[in-house]
C-alpha cells in the first residue's frame, strides 16, 4: 500500500512539473517573438521597403496578447504555481500523518 502510494505521488509530482514548466515556456516564447516582430517593423520602417501590407500584418502580429495556459482559469501555469502546489501537498501530507498518529494514540477509527 505504501509502495502504491509512493508511486502514484511521484508520478503525480513529475506530471505536474513537467506540465507547469512546458506551460510556462509559452509566455516567455511568445515575449521573444514579439521582440523580434518589433525588430523587424522597426527596420523595415527606417528602410522604407515596404510600407505595405507586410508591416501591417507585423503591426498586428505585435499587438497580439501574451497567452497563459490555464486549468478553467482556475490555475495559470507558470512556475511560480509549482511552490504554492508544491506547499499544499506537503501541508496536507503532513496533515494525513498527523490524524493517522492521533488516530493510532488514541484508537479512533478502529472496530471493537
Amino acid at each position: 500500500m505504501i509502495l502504491e502510494l509512493f508511486v502514484f505521488a511521484s508520478t503525480g509530482v513529475v506530471f505536474l512539473t513537467s506540465l507547469t514548466l512546458c506551460c510556462s515556456k509559452i509566455p516567455e516564447s511568445m515575449i521573444k517573438i514579439k521582440s523580434t516582430l518589433a525588430a523587424l517593423i522597426d527596420r523595415h520602417q527606417v528602410n522604407d521597403l515596404s510600407v505595405g501590407r507586410e508591416i501591417r500584418l507585423l503591426e498586428r502580429m505585435e499587438k497580439k496578447e501574451i497567452i497563459y495556459l490555464s486549468a478553467g482559469d482556475m490555475v495559470y501555469f507558470r512556475k511560480e504555481f509549482l511552490l504554492s502546489a508544491f506547499g499544499t501537498f506537503l501541508t496536507y501530507g503532513l496533515l494525513i500523518v498527523n490524524m493517522r498518529r492521533f488516530e493510532k494514540k488514541y484508537n479512533i477509527g478502529t472496530a471493537s
